[in-house]
């Protein structure tokens, strides 16, 4: 068995695990304030929005702690040894203040993904836009093994205008991996 302590990207992910959480704190809060509106005869509409805020960020929050960190936990303890170790003992250099590349490996804490660069058949960078200005960008990743397209996000502001050192720093990994930009 994998000694997760002492993993970098385990411990990475609980430390965003327990950001995750903040969102499950509100959410409770959210639904404790749409309580004391209805004992209180407040408006309709803001005890369903504030009920409707408190479930959204529970689900958040949730969603992290119940799913995310337990499937992450999972992959690592039945990843066989050899693979384990080549993860390294410490965290490579964080590329675009979101992925971390390993030997055979790109690992995104954010999104509590770990995907093996061998099966990485293409990517796609978009940019990620909230009321016309740049707020990051998302990393559409094709596989092929057929296994389905996975959507990762990085909330970093110049992920675009660094879009050529990412590439490169892919192209070190997996000179084969195609790198489109939309």
């Amino acid at each position: 068995m994998n000694d997760l302590k002492s993993n970098w990207f385990y411990k990475l992910c609980i430390k965003q695990c327990k950001k995750d959480i903040i969102w499950l704190v509100l959410g409770v809060v959210c639904l404790a304030i749409a309580i004391s509106f209805i004992v209180l005869r407040g408006e309709v509409l803001t005890v369903v929005i504030f009920a409707g805020l408190g479930v959204a960020m529970i689900y958040f929050g949730a969603d992290a702690l119940l799913f995310k960190l337990p499937k992450v936990k999972d992959r690592l303890e039945k990843m066989d040894p050899y693979e384990f170790a080549t993860m390294g003992e410490s965290a490579p250099q964080c590329i675009n203040k979101t992925f971390y590349f390993t030997e055979r490996f790109l690992c995104a804490p954010i999104d509590y993904t770990i995907i093996p660069l061998s099966t990485i058949k293409s990517m796609t960078l978009r940019q990620k836009k909230y009321k016309g200005r740049v707020k990051g960008a998302y990393i559409e990743v094709e596989f092929n093994d057929g296994t389905p397209q996975k959507v990762l996000v990085s909330h970093y502001k110049r992920f675009m205008a660094h879009a050529d050192a990412f590439a490169e720093h892919v192209g070190q990994y997996r000179a084969d991996i195609v790198i489109n930009r939309e």
